[in-house]
């Protein structure tokens, strides 16, 4: 599954674009690979951010659930999506997640806390590379954007990285 690795080494998933994408490390093994980027202000190099969750409801029982993450820069207050699943991932870029209807809404994360917060993005590939080649191929953009797990952790200081959002994309 490491395969993947390759295509990341030139470019992140694109949902990081408004960000400086830093790796910060991958791993895998025969049944997934996974590839962690750390995430910087691109307009003034800051690497805390206060998060919060993009919610959605779900068409058939009503219910929120957060598809995303929005944050803003601690130094310059620069506001940004660092990823909705509803266009990002396996499924977004599918649009298989027909049955997230309305507009995106904003509320605080659990575990997200209110201080600045250094933020990494891990990406999932568990899907084979050919299949991901073949729908890259089929939309103009990059196999890395079809990661099917996305996890956000946070922490501040020295702390250890806890998550703060995690959504299953395929």
């Amino acid at each position: 599954m490491s395969a993947i690795f390759a295509y990341l080494e030139d470019a992140p998933p694109r949902c990081l674009s408004a960000f400086d994408a830093i790796p910060a490390g991958q791993e895998g093994d025969e049944y997934a690979a996974a590839a962690t980027f750390a995430i910087r202000c691109k307009s003034c190099g800051n690497d805390t951010f206060r998060p919060r969750g993009i919610t959605r409801i779900i068409a058939d029982g009503g219910n929120h659930v957060h598809i995303g993450v929005r944050t803003t820069c601690a130094k310059c207050a620069r506001d940004e999506t660092l990823i909705n699943a509803t266009r990002s991932g396996y499924d977004g870029e599918l649009g298989r997640l027909g049955h997230l209807a309305g507009e995106d809404q904003e509320e605080r994360l659990d575990n997200a806390g209110s201080e600045p917060l250094m933020l990494n993005v891990q990406f999932v590939y568990s899907i084979e590379l050919p299949e991901l080649l073949e729908h890259a191929r089929d939309r103009g953009i990059g196999p890395e954007d079809f990661f099917d797990h996305v996890t956000v952790l946070c922490r501040s200081g020295d702390r250890p990285w806890r998550e703060i959002w995690d959504f299953a994309c395929a």
